[in-house]
């Protein structure tokens, strides 16, 4: 029995005083009982799709079409029959749970919150309905996390709360919009598992948003792609991975690095994803699509799967497409040259808790080293010290040769120092300045480190680092906000390319990029690497991408290293029971995600 029933679906936003479209004749169905996943990049209106099925759309919205769920048609219900409706028949699960949670408020207070204002429970027995459900979704000891702080709980712990009150009116159908996005790989593999389990057990239907299509392919029974506002695929999930018949799914698959082989180069997808306000008048991939003729940028292609057409695509019966368009591999050999970084025995404690415990690694020069860990390992904390912005507790780091475990007295050190290594963070815009262009931050940064220089020659420095990292004239006189984030992080690595760093630390800095930003991100950093010499410690929870860029890694659980080697020889043959779950844990075809037998812990 369908039920959700969406048929030509058109949403509108007033921006800047112009309607803009954000979805255009979105037609999808999802059986009771069924999990139908929407896979794309950001802006393709995958959560414009949930919000209108939630009625939380802005006011200035303009909706036309129909959205059906139990028989109900949602954008004709009153104010009292929409309560009604998202207290018992839909249920929301968003990405970042901490987002979502008053900090100051107990745990407890957010999950009954529900139960006692729209349910009608009171506070004693909503503590006990939910305590239930808290073990359902794996959570031991429910009266003690009722009493808990957010902050005192790990992100693995705040989704599996999230998906206890999404449960606690018992919903017909859950929206997960991108539930383990900001989750490292085996929390990914549990909380997916967990839904697909609860689904089972209850019977509900589940539109799940990602952008990972290997991921929708494991947990869900339909995959539907869209692109500029629009479903440009849908069918099976296996066939939809297997044999994809649109040429931007197969870019998707083909973008991503693969977890067996090292690629010569991966296929990113050319350009940026587009928002369906600036798609052209005919096919909205045509600008980027290397099947493109003529009559792509003035036809616009039909979707009808009742027809045989499940793709939005004028050359859909006369071009074959492969789901893996990279091809070739290679291994990276070991970096042969100098030591540029040296750590020794580092440790760190905060507040009488070890974080890091006797951390100890080299670098080479041009080398690169992967740094592996569930969240909460200490990746980060390393970095950290390695850059000077926590003091070890104990232990050496020596850069070239010199000792910079203790901080730096002067100005003149700090300088110096930071001229040995830079960091890139996971989100650039919250490291740049929104009231400097890319091209004023990337002169602030000369004018301190390089002060030989004068403006004609920070210029030309300038459009050197641009061309370096494929930065136009346009983006460089532009202010953050007015870039995508693939952009940004470009200047992010342009900004600390700047100073001419002997080792660049990236941490997590393509894990929130979509995947053919970040393919053509990781392409970026191979480049730079191989034409300045510049070392890398990559920093990340994604084994396929530690396996694109480095030739060692080290693998990090509970502040200490479990086992360290080459990046093919850990991956390809992992010796510590941590390290082998981590490596099964990554979605490859035919992945099914598994819940843990024990509860989760804080």
């Amino acid at each position: 029995m369908t039920l959700l029933t969406i048929h030509d679906l058109n949403v509108s936003l007033t921006v800047g005083g112009r309607r803009r479209p954000v979805l255009r004749d979105l037609s999808i169905e999802v059986a009771a009982g069924e999990t139908v996943a929407l896979v794309g990049e950001s802006g393709s209106g995958k959560s414009m799709t949930a919000r209108s099925i939630a009625r939380l759309l802005p006011r200035q919205a303009t909706v036309s079409g129909t959205i059906t769920v139990d028989g109900q048609d949602v954008l004709r219900l009153d104010e009292a029959a929409l309560r009604r409706y998202r207290a018992t028949k839909i249920a929301m699960i968003h990405q970042d749970p901490r987002v979502h949670m008053n900090p100051v408020r107990t745990v407890g207070d957010f999950l009954v919150e529900g139960l006692t204002t729209t349910g009608g429970f009171r506070r004693a027995a909503a503590e006990s309905k939910m305590v239930k459900l808290l073990d359902e979704v794996g959570i031991s000891d429910g009266r003690r996390r009722l009493r808990q702080y957010p902050h005192e709980l790990s992100g693995g712990l705040l989704q599996r709360i999230m998906i206890a009150v999404a449960l606690a009116g018992d919903p017909h159908l859950v929206l997960a919009d991108e539930p383990t996005t900001a989750l490292d790989v085996s929390t990914q593999s549990e909380v997916t598992a967990l839904l697909d389990d609860l689904r089972r057990d209850r019977g509900m239907a589940m539109l799940f948003i990602t952008h990972d299509l290997e991921l929708a392919a494991a947990i869900s029974d339909r995959v539907a792609v869209m692109y500029a506002g629009e479903i440009v695929e849908v069918g099976a999930s296996d066939r939809l991975l297997n044999a994809p018949k649109h040429p931007y799914s197969a870019g998707l698959l083909g973008a991503r690095p693969d977890l067996e082989r090292v690629l010569p180069r991966l296929r990113a997808v050319p350009g940026r994803p587009l928002a369906a306000f600036e798609a052209p008048p005919g096919c909205a991939f045509s600008d980027r699509c290397d099947f493109a003729i003529d009559r792509c940028t003035h036809e616009h292609p039909t979707l009808d799967v009742t027809s045989g057409t499940p793709a939005r695509c004028l050359r859909s019966g006369e071009i074959t497409l492969t789901p893996t368009l990279s091809a070739g591999a290679r291994e990276r050999p070991a970096a042969s040259g100098e030591t540029v970084l040296r750590v020794t025995g580092l440790s760190k404690d905060f507040h009488g808790h070890r974080a890091v415990d006797d951390v100890s690694f080299s670098l080479t020069s041009g080398g690169s080293l992967g740094i592996v860990g569930e969240s909460g390992s200490g990746k980060t904390t390393v970095a950290r010290m390695l850059v000077g912005l926590t003091t070890p507790t104990a232990g050496t780091i020596a850069v070239c040769g010199r000792d910079r475990s203790s901080p730096a007295a002067r100005l003149r050190e700090r300088r110096d120092r930071a001229r040995e290594l830079q960091i890139v963070f996971q989100d650039p815009y919250s490291t740049l300045d929104p009231r400097q262009s890319a091209q004023a931050c990337l002169d602030e940064v000369l004018r301190l480190h390089r002060p030989e220089l004068d403006r004609r020659a920070r210029a030309a420095r300038i459009r050197e680092l641009a061309d370096m990292v494929g930065i136009d004239e346009r983006q460089q006189q532009a202010f953050p906000r007015r870039l995508s984030g693939g952009q940004r992080q470009r200047i992010s690595i342009a900004r600390a390319l700047a100073v001419e760093p002997k080792v660049l630390i990236l941490d997590e800095s393509v894990s929130a990029l979509d995947v053919s930003i970040q393919a053509q991100i990781l392409n970026l950093l191979d480049d730079i690497r191989h034409a300045t010499g510049v070392s890398y410690i990559l920093i990340s929870h994604d084994l396929a991408v530690v396996r694109q860029l480095t030739e060692t890694c080290v693998v990090m659980r509970q502040g200490r290293i479990v086992e360290s080697g080459l990046t093919a020889d850990v991956l390809d043959e992992p010796q510590h029971p941590y390290t082998q779950a981590l490596r099964t844990s990554v979605p490859t075809p035919g992945w099914k995600p598994t819940r843990r037998p024990t509860n989760a812990s804080a």
